[in-house]
């Protein structure tokens, strides 16, 4: 009888090391599995970007302490993609990267698609990429507050080409969302907004109208700040009926 129930006692014993030890290589597999994906997207990286293994290293260490839900071969992808568009620099490659994993999983844009306008509006206003945190929340907050979406403003800035002078990024993606609210399509309201200003004294008598102002008053309103004169021809159009405003808009701004 002691000999049975010493045999059932080890049999017992035994099959809960074989779970115990099943259990233990499950733990040690994902572990192992992270580690080959780590060190693959490392060197991918590296071979993108041209900085050392331990910049690299430290950089993806990084962002996954960031608590982005992003996959390591999602932020290495994204990171190859910004090497890729001639970002330069351990903290410009990495911070950018950050910007553009944020707004891969928390918008309707894909990361490939905002690094290209992103790193050129970057240089064009002397961002540098470690901050492009910056313009990516500049972006999503125009977003949450007018009817268009991070992909239509991205796409609209993609599409203006050499930003102008007078604007800053702020500025610019703010006309872009105003004119995308105003129901005018992303690629004419990125394509067309310089011809915009333009208009703003082509059309002097119809658009110092809409402002309430004469020709004279209104050019010279333009002269001094055609930002503030576009602005104000938006906030004009958005009060009209919605007749009047597809009408204003097709024949002012094509």
């Amino acid at each position: 009888e002691r000999l049975r129930y010493a045999a059932i006692a080890i049999t017992d014993a035994s099959r809960r090391l074989m779970f115990l030890g099943l259990a233990l290589s499950a733990a040690f597999v994902f572990p192992i599995k992270e580690a080959v994906q780590f060190d693959y997207g490392v060197r991918q990286i590296q071979k993108a970007s041209n900085l050392s293994f331990g910049a690299v290293q430290s950089g993806l260490d990084t962002l996954i302490d960031s608590k982005i839900p992003q996959t390591i071969e999602g932020f290495s992808e994204i990171a190859k993609i910004v090497s890729r568009a001639g970002v330069e620099g351990g903290k410009n490659i990495f911070g950018l990267t950050k910007t553009l994993a944020s707004l891969d999983v928390a918008t309707d844009l894909k990361a490939s698609q905002a690094a290209e306008v992103l790193v050129r509006f970057g240089r064009a206003f002397k961002i540098p990429m470690e901050q492009s945190e910056r313009m990516g929340s500049v972006i999503v907050d125009l977003a949450n507050k007018t009817t268009a979406g991070v992909n239509d403003i991205v796409k609209a800035m993609a599409r203006t080409g050499k930003p102008l002078q007078a604007l800053t990024f702020e500025r610019l993606a703010g006309l872009e969302a105003a004119l995308i609210d105003l129901s005018v399509p992303a690629h004419i309201a990125g394509t067309e907004l310089r011809n915009m200003f333009i208009n703003l004294l082509k059309f002097a008598p119809q658009m110092g109208a809409a402002m309430k102002m004469g020709t004279k008053e209104w050019g010279g309103f333009v002269e001094k700040d055609a930002i503030g004169a576009l602005m104000g021809v938006i906030g004009a159009i958005q009060k009209m009926d919605s007749v009047s405003k597809t009408d204003f808009i097709s024949k002012r701004f094509g």
